[in-house]
């Protein structure tokens, strides 16, 4: 069977995202503002083909207090995602991330990473 690469396909998010000039980290202990491409996950699948489908979620957070300016950034970071990222299955939603909470907005994009 050949290996699939998780942490290898995360780099490779990673390495698009900063080439495209949107700061991103892999480290969820980055100090905000930031761009994290975190953990990752497998949708329900068969593994045994030549792909595997994987959603990584991309978290736009911004220090607190969550107000104007911090959603004007969030959006504008999560659109700038999406943009350097399409054409892509995408879902967005805001919220928080990190203890204490910061405001976020997570950008779930998914893609098929090849079994290499």
């Amino acid at each position: 069977m050949i290996p699939l690469d998780l942490a290898g396909a995360r780099q490779a998010v990673i390495d698009r995202l900063n080439a495209a000039g949107i700061v991103t980290t892999g480290d969820p202990s980055a100090i905000p503002p930031v761009v994290l491409v975190a953990a990752p996950s497998i949708l329900a699948a068969v593994v045994g083909g030549p792909t595997v489908d994987v959603q990584f979620p991309i978290v736009a957070i911004h220090p607190p207090p969550g107000n104007a300016a911090a959603l004007d950034w969030l959006l504008t970071a999560a659109s700038a995602v999406i943009d350097e990222l399409a054409p892509v299955a995408v879902s967005a939603a805001p919220g928080t991330y990190g203890d204490p909470p910061a405001p976020a907005y997570t950008v779930t994009v998914t893609g098929s990473v090849p079994l290499c």
